[in-house]
């Protein structure tokens, strides 16, 4: 299982978020969004980036997967920032690619890839 620290990822970038493949605990803070891999195949590449960026910020899976079934939690690093609207963009196994934009991380407690 995923469990990076924020400072290690960030490396000096400002709300890039990171995410701990681990299971949804009841009470999650407030600043963790939730990822649903709810399709049949193993999404392999997660990326994040502020909405309205014309480039994807790093792959926040690293090494491990999202299984079909499986949940994974994205905690954004700055969370000073007013940042709301983020895009995701998931890429599967077989090279499907599946992106949601606009996402509001803060009315929101997250996301299905279906």
């Amino acid at each position: 299982m995923l469990n990076h620290k924020a400072a290690k990822i960030v490396a000096g970038l400002m709300t890039l978020p990171t995410i701990a493949l681990t299971p949804l605990a009841a009470s999650a803070a407030k600043d963790d969004f939730s990822v649903y891999n709810s399709s049949g195949t193993t999404i392999v590449r997660l990326y994040v980036s502020s909405s309205g960026r014309t480039t994807w910020d790093d792959d926040v899976l690293g090494r491990s997967v999202l299984s079909p079934g499986e949940s994974g939690t994205v905690t954004f690093a700055d969370e000073s920032s007013n940042q709301c609207l983020y895009d995701f963009r998931a890429i599967y196994a077989n090279g499907r690619v599946s992106e949601q934009f606009g996402v509001n991380v803060c009315r929101r407690d997250g996301i299905r890839f279906r």
